[in-house]
C-alpha cells in the first residue's frame, strides 16, 4: 500500500485546492511552492515532477475510495442498505473534502496524459464494480428488480450520484448535499426495488 508523508499529503491537498479553484493550468511548481510555503527545490524532494504529483493525487483518492467502499459494505446486510450507504458515505467524504470533486466528477484531467487517464478510469471502475456487485447480490436475494440488468441499474445509480455532486459543485455548494442525497436515495430505492414500494 502506498504511504504518503505528512508533507506529501500537504502538497497533494494544496494541489487539489489549486486545481479546484484555479484550474489545472495553474498547477505549477512555482504556484504550489507558494501555496505550501516551501521552495521549489523542496517540492522536488517529495515529487519528481508535476505528473508525479497528479498521479499521486489519483492514488491518494483511490485509497480514499477503497476506504469509502469498505464502509459501504459495512453499512447494512441488505443490498438496499448498502446502496444507501454508497450514496451517504460518498456525500460525507465529498462534503468533508470539496476539492476532491474536481477529480472524482470531472473529465478535465482525462485527456491530460494517458497514464493519468488510466488511473482515473481505474478509480471510477473501482466504484462502479463495487456497486454492480451490490446490485447483483440484491437481484439474487430478490430485493432488487431483475427485469433491468445489474449493469444498467448501476449506470442509473452512478449517474444520479454523479449528477447531484456535479450540481452541488456548480452551484457553489449552495444546498445541503447530504439532505438532497437522502431524497435521491429514496427515489432510487423506489425505482429499483423488487415488488413495489417498501
Amino acid at each position: 500500500m502506498t504511504r504518503f508523508s505528512d508533507r506529501q499529503k500537504e502538497i497533494i491537498n494544496e494541489s487539489l485546492n489549486l486545481i479546484a479553484n484555479s484550474g489545472i493550468q495553474n498547477l505549477t511548481i512555482k504556484n504550489l511552492s507558494k501555496a505550501v510555503n516551501i521552495s521549489e527545490p523542496a517540492i522536488y524532494r517529495h515529487f519528481t515532477d508535476k505528473m508525479d504529483i497528479l498521479m499521486s493525487i489519483v492514488t491518494y483518492l483511490t485509497m480514499s475510495e477503497k476506504w469509502i467502499l469498505k464502509k459501504v459494505l459495512a453499512s447494512g446486510p441488505s443490498a438496499l442498505d448498502q446502496i444507501k450507504g454508497f450514496f451517504i458515505e460518498h456525500f460525507r467524504q465529498i462534503v468533508a473534502d470539496r476539492n476532491s470533486t474536481v477529480l472524482r466528477c470531472s473529465e478535465a484531467l482525462l485527456q491530460h496524459d494517458p497514464r493519468l487517464s488510466q488511473k482515473i478510469i481505474a478509480m471510477m471502475h473501482l466504484s462502479r464494480d463495487a456497486l454492480n456487485n451490490i446490485v447483483e447480490q440484491g437481484q439474487q436475494t430478490g430485493e432488487i428488480r431483475t427485469d433491468i440488468s445489474a449493469k444498467q441499474l448501476t449506470i442509473i445509480i452512478m449517474g444520479a450520484l454523479r449528477f447531484l455532486i456535479t450540481s452541488w459543485q456548480q452551484s457553489a455548494y449552495d444546498f445541503d448535499l447530504e439532505a438532497e442525497g437522502e431524497k435521491q436515495v429514496k427515489a432510487i430505492r423506489k425505482m429499483i426495488i423488487n415488488g413495489g414500494n417498501r
